[in-house]
């Protein structure tokens, strides 16, 4: 996979992708404490990492986890500029409280989606066929209440895999 890290430290990977497993183990968005610890610092926000090519919500799998305390992740897919699959998740830990792998198998029949090791979900229809860009981001919803911190928060990814 061709990627390029500009100044910022901000990866872009090049190469389109298509029928792949992804994985990322990365925690929540979260605020650096001096002591050294990490906490929730924005639970009205989210950290996304999904299959894109634009336009937006055109062709796309989402794996997106809530950066709160809750547990809650939600499995997405959009094809041909619909949203075709939706289903939100409990994970049994707080997602920004540490490293945790999150996983996409994407095959030409079937979507799963895996959380450390364990299978949460399968979609078999409503899938995407346009090749795709890996992504992460970390957002703020308009439809997810609460504000902006003051203070910046950071996503944390220790490692991406194809």
């Amino acid at each position: 996979m061709r990627h390029v890290r500009d100044a910022d430290g901000k990866v872009y990977v090049h190469d389109f992708l298509a029928a792949e497993r992804f994985e990322a183990l990365e925690r929540g968005l979260g605020q650096r404490d001096p002591n050294g610890t990490d906490e929730a610092s924005a639970p009205s926000s989210i950290t996304g990492f999904f299959l894109y090519a634009p336009p937006d919500f055109h062709t796309e799998i989402d794996v997106e986890i809530f950066n709160d305390p809750s547990g809650r992740v939600l499995f997405t897919t959009y094809a041909n500029g619909e949203q075709t699959n939706t289903v939100e998740k409990k994970l049994p830990f707080d997602a920004t409280a540490a490293f945790h792998e999150y996983r996409i198998d994407f095959y030409p029949t079937r979507a799963e989606f895996s959380v450390d090791g364990r299978l949460l979900h399968t979609f078999r229809d409503g899938l995407p066929g346009d090749s795709m860009k890996l992504m992460v981001n970390a957002w703020y919803p308009e439809w997810l209440p609460g504000k902006e911190p003051r203070e910046d928060g950071y996503t944390y990814v220790d490692w991406i895999q194809r």
